[in-house]
């Protein structure tokens, strides 16, 4: 039974915040992020934000980050905000289901 209960339970537990009834408002976002979308293989757009780095270095290293998978992407706006500062460009990708993208998210 117990584990008849975890298998059933499994998506809420792995993904929460895709499963929240209403949608939490995205975070603040820099005036310089681009918003941008990402095709999927089977069809979806997904919603992505281009941020470069805050130094105007030209070689920087891109870092894709997925917020969000709590439901709360301001939480990890720090962590963006830092590495932005380190001179990384930053792509910021949310899960199918989440802030608003199309789909259900799921382990593959």
């Amino acid at each position: 039974a117990i584990t008849g209960l975890l298998v059933w339970q499994e998506p809420q537990l792995v993904f929460p915040g895709a499963h929240k009834q209403r949608p939490i408002p995205l975070p603040e976002l820099p005036p310089e992020a681009k918003k941008v979308t990402l095709h999927s293989a089977d069809g979806l757009a997904l919603t992505a934000h281009e941020l470069p780095p805050t130094n105007d270095s030209a070689d920087a290293r891109w870092t894709i980050f997925f917020p969000g998978q709590w439901g709360r992407q301001d939480w990890d706006m720090p962590k963006v905000a830092l590495l932005r500062e380190l001179g990384c460009a930053v792509l910021l990708v949310d899960y199918r289901g989440y802030a608003g993208n199309p789909g259900q998210p799921s382990e593959r």
